[in-house]
């Protein structure tokens, strides 16, 4: 039986992704391709032999990183497997990096990722993104992202499993640290 596989991403607020997706359709002449829209924070990965949901869970609760309001910046691509991924790179860096880098630190030591789906295996540094197409035809995003105003409230991730191929089930949310609080 295969590993039950887990990610930790931030959800992209809906009307955030219904605006992105009217940008898509205007810009593209298509409907987006990716119908989930969401920031990954950890890269799939599987729960070390004798680590529980609730042990990782548990582990990323009370996070210090607080809620921020996230930008974007403009449109990339990468490659990953002979496929080229359509992007929106995001801001702030600084904010995005501490989240990441204390998720890891709380993690780390009860997770191990899945390298399969990465070139050579090797899991790529951490930048934060949207990715809006999995299957992209060029090398160049062809339009430039121009000035989409559009930001959006970062106030906690979640933890999700996968219960088939590409499709993704809600264990836990993570909430950031509120400034109301």
């Amino acid at each position: 039986m295969p590993r039950q596989r887990y990610i930790l991403t931030v959800p992209v607020p809906e009307t955030t992704q219904n605006y992105l997706k009217k940008w898509y359709e205007r810009s593209f002449s298509s409907s987006l391709p990716i119908e989930h829209l969401h920031i990954s924070l950890l890269h799939p990965f599987f729960l070390r032999k004798g680590v529980t949901e609730e042990q990782l869970t548990h582990s990323l609760q009370h996070l210090k990183s607080s809620e921020f309001s996230a930008s974007m910046i403009n449109l990339g691509i990468y490659s990953q497997k002979g496929k080229n991924i359509l992007y929106i790179n995001l801001g702030p860096k600084e904010k995005f990096q501490k989240l990441y880098e204390e998720i890891l630190h709380r993690a780390q030591a009860l997770i191990e990722f899945d390298t399969t789906p990465f070139t050579n295996g090797k899991i790529p540094d951490f930048d934060p993104h949207i990715s809006l197409d999995y299957d992209w035809k060029t090398t160049q995003p062809e339009k430039s992202f121009g000035n989409l105003e559009q930001k959006f409230q970062i106030i906690g991730c979640m933890l999700q499993k996968e219960s088939a191929p590409r499709d993704w089930r809600q264990v836990a949310e993570i909430p950031l640290h509120s400034e109301r609080d």
